[in-house]
Order: C-alpha cells, then sequence, then structure tokens
C-alpha cells in the first residue's frame, strides 16, 4: 500500500470528486513511477474504509486501474 496515494484517494473521495480527477491522480501516480499492482491494492484497502455512497466511484476507478474500461481510459 502507497501510503501518499492512499491519502491523497482518501481526500479526494471525501471531497466527491470526479472521476476524471481520481482518473488523474492515478495518471500521475504511474508516471511517478507507480505500479498496477501497488495501485489496486491501495485502492482496496481504501474501498474497506468508505461507506456505500462513495463506494461506486471507488469502483469505477479500480476498473480504471485493471484495465476494464475504455481504451481512451486505460492508465496501464
Amino acid at each position: 500500500m502507497n501510503e501518499p496515494l492512499i491519502n491523497k484517494l482518501r481526500g479526494a473521495v471525501n471531497s466527491d470528486v470526479s472521476l476524471q480527477q481520481m482518473w488523474q491522480a492515478l495518471h500521475d501516480f504511474k508516471e511517478g513511477g507507480g505500479e498496477q499492482a501497488e495501485a489496486y491494492s491501495t485502492l482496496e484497502k481504501l474501498r474497506s474504509e468508505l461507506g456505500p455512497e462513495q463506494e461506486d466511484l471507488l469502483l469505477e476507478v479500480m476498473d480504471v486501474v485493471s484495465g476494464f474500461c475504455n481504451a481512451k481510459d486505460r492508465i496501464w
């Protein structure tokens, strides 16, 4: 788990940011040398902390990280 990433994503989810903003945070993480598996495990950890109202957004973000998304939205 990556502490800076989870803190950034936790703050984003709690601020009701858009999927695009979450995508950008993960893209920046990758550009900084972050790996897909680490990003996904960080999102899994964050998911365990969230309530149902935030889970839908996080599941969409997890789909993007895993590559289960439109090709233009893929990060890894």
